[in-house]
């Protein structure tokens, strides 16, 4: 069976993830399904799989999805009063960090009018530190309690870690254990599964890395997150709301190139098009603006395949290029149809194919693209339109 979309764009960095998210979900059914990119009027994802199966491609296509789409987007009933509790306590949490910054600079000033001896000095600052010190560790535990609870109570998912990937490293680290060791046992079968282990431990994977945390001892958030919480917007909650809108046949609409868009739910940010400077518009354009719920959950399970990866004291991740100051997707088309673990493979290859200048047509690559991240208002980062490399 073959099916090509022609309402998802190769060029388009939002449509390349959701064309990733697609074939994703196809090979939990079909493990041999295999993808290539085929131009009609532009580059579109086109999907192959062996078994037969009663109906129209895209109408099974559309269903199949569809079902999974809601069932990822699915929570349980989280408790409002303990996420308002967790919000309470971060903010006393960077208080409490502002006055110890603060108490902290005063004993640095006092050491150096004194001329102590760097040891003597953080001895001081230790001191003058202690109390706020034993309040930051209390709140911090008290936090990380409230955060089990609350990421328990939305239920086991690929985006259930709360709203923001922005969770203490320990419960990270014993989340993507759990979804590890859940792997490892006899499959469930390929019906869609909110808590299906292998997708769950590819998004964990893809989110964030232990390794890799800030001064409060959470996790970083993958570069391609674009919403951790900036301008109300969440990465995880955001597609929730997405995943779950998504009807079999606004999936149907999508994948043909008749979206159904809705003002009800917020994008991702990864689609050039989000970017709306406000000297070309009647109103805000924050505003208002409808996003289609279809394109951003398929683009968001499409992530699973970027692999966040450790870059010094910053978090990187497949096909995220950081160097001389730029920032940015790289992302191949290929015109050869292959399986799900070459185009990992590729994925991961593509930014040193970029930079070397191979020659990839011998590879079966038509082209690479890149989109650079862009924040022209300081506020809310977007991807720039794609050029060609």
């Amino acid at each position: 069976m073959t099916l090509l979309c022609e309402g998802l764009d190769g060029t388009n960095p939002l449509h390349f993830l959701a064309s990733l998210g697609v074939f994703r979900l196809l090979t939990l059914r079909h493990f041999e399904a295999r993808m290539r990119w085929e131009w009609h009027g532009g580059w579109r994802p086109e999907y192959h799989w062996d078994h037969s199966e009663e109906g129209e491609p895209m109408t099974v296509m559309a269903s199949y999805l569809g079902a999974w789409l809601r069932e990822l987007g699915r929570v349980e009933n989280a408790d409002a009063i303990l996420a308002r509790r967790i919000r309470d306590l971060t903010a006393e949490l960077k208080r409490l960090r502002d006055e110890r910054s603060g108490f902290a600079k005063e004993s640095a000033a006092v050491a150096k009018s004194r001329k102590l001896a760097r040891g003597e000095a953080k001895a001081l600052e230790t001191e003058a530190c202690a109390d706020h010190d034993l309040k930051i560790s209390e709140k911090m535990n008290v936090l990380e309690l409230s955060q089990t609870e609350l990421n328990n109570s939305l239920g086991i998912g690929i985006a259930h870690l709360g709203d923001i990937i922005s969770i203490p490293a320990r419960l990270f680290r014993s989340r993507a254990n759990s979804a590890v060791a859940a792997w490892l046992e006899p499959s469930t079968g390929t019906e869609p599964c909110r808590d299906h282990p292998q997708l769950v431990a590819e998004a964990l994977a893809a989110h964030a890395c232990d390794a890799v945390t800030d001064n409060g001892g959470k996790v970083q958030p993958t570069p391609y997150s674009f919403s951790n919480g900036a301008s109300g917007q969440c990465l995880l909650k955001d597609f929730r709301s997405c995943a779950i809108t998504s009807s079999d046949i606004m999936v149907a609409g999508t994948l043909q190139g008749s979206p159904v868009t809705t003002d009800r739910i917020t994008g991702l940010n990864w689609n050039p098009s989000d970017q709306r400077s406000y000297a070309l518009q009647w109103h805000d354009p924050s505003s208002g603006s409808a996003d289609d719920p279809v394109v951003n959950s398929l683009a968001f399970v499409g992530l699973s395949l970027l692999t966040a990866v450790p870059a010094g004291l910053r978090l990187g991740a497949m096909g995220w290029i950081m160097t001389r100051g730029e920032n940015g997707f790289v992302w191949p088309i290929w015109d050869e149809i292959i399986g799900l673990d070459e185009v990992r493979g590729l994925l991961a290859l593509t930014p040193d194919l970029a930079d070397r200048k191979q020659n990839i047509a011998a590879m079966g690559i038509y082209a690479i693209l890149k989109s650079n991240r862009i924040n022209p208002t300081g506020k809310r980062n977007f991807f720039a339109p794609a050029n060609w490399l």
